[in-house]
């Protein structure tokens, strides 16, 4: 476990809109009257024999859904019951010294809209206590991929949940990992207000630090300077976080498609490309 060496910060995306995001995705699958829907976060990354690791980034269509920007994470939503939870970890006081604190449930219950906040530790008892009642029983489990499969069985065999895995059978439960992910892409086309509002922020950041670079150019020297001209003011305005890695390309570099070394002198180029945002 390792992230910046920062605590970790409490970023909830859409949180008045979480109950219209998922009506939007149930309608996207044709509004089942039964079943589980299970999302699993990112975990952190780390770089082989080190403790640290890239900047943390949450996988998009679990953000969508729960809003919980930090890692080690999973949402369900109890189709029937209409119940989104987030499940997250629990701090570990050993590691809390190096690497900060996630949110708490408490902390996480007063930024989010979600139904409840739990610890995933006890997911897998949840899982299978809700896939095996009579109202739920026998799924589907929607995932985004088979890759995403939670452990559902606490102690016995986990193959005896399974038997007609992806509806292929008559008994055991139907898990469902096709429909999700066209599901989740159709609704996130629809914005809500606050999405839009966000977007406008984006735009107008975006803007403002191109300005910026444009203002500086004929004083900069070599192309990380425009970068850091450009990253720097987004962060300044709160937004550490780019779509995509800054390309400051000048002269023959700019026809590298995802050029990315930024670190060219601008002395005799007559060019100066800059894609970020």
């Amino acid at each position: 476990m390792a992230n910046s060496g920062q605590e970790h910060e409490i970023h909830y995306n859409l949180v008045e809109d979480d109950e219209f995001d998922i009506v939007l995705v149930i309608e996207e699958l044709d509004a089942p009257k039964s079943g589980i829907i299970y999302l699993r976060g990112f975990d952190e990354p780390l770089y082989p024999y080190s403790d640290q690791g890239p900047p943390f980034r949450q996988q998009r269509h679990f953000f969508y859904l729960s809003g919980a920007d930090f890692p080690g994470c999973a949402v369900t939503y109890d189709i029937p019951r209409k119940e989104l939870i987030l499940w997250i970890r629990r701090n570990d006081p050993r590691l809390s010294l190096w690497y900060g604190t996630t949110p708490s449930i408490d902390e996480s219950k007063s930024k989010s809209d979600v139904s409840d906040v739990r610890y995933i530790d006890d997911l897998t008892a949840y899982l299978h206590a809700v896939l095996t009642t009579p109202e739920t029983g026998g799924g589907p489990l929607y995932l985004l991929d088979p890759n995403q499969l939670p452990k559902l069985s606490p102690s016995p065999p986990q193959s005896n949940l399974f038997k007609g895995l992806h509806g292929s059978g008559s008994r055991g439960l139907k898990v469902d990992t096709t429909s999700l992910l066209p599901a989740i892409e159709a609704a996130r086309v629809i914005k809500t207000p606050h999405e839009i509002s966000l977007i406008r922020r984006a735009v107008s950041l975006t803007s403002t630090a191109h300005k910026m670079v444009l203002q500086r150019i004929k004083h900069l020297t070599n192309e990380r300077e425009a970068h850091a001209v450009f990253e720097g003011f987004c962060i300044s305005q709160g937004a550490p976080h780019q779509s995509y890695a800054v390309i400051a390309a000048s002269g023959p570099n700019a026809s590298t498609l995802h050029y990315d070394a930024n670190d060219q002198p601008l002395e005799g180029r007559q060019t100066m490309l800059l894609d970020a945002g």
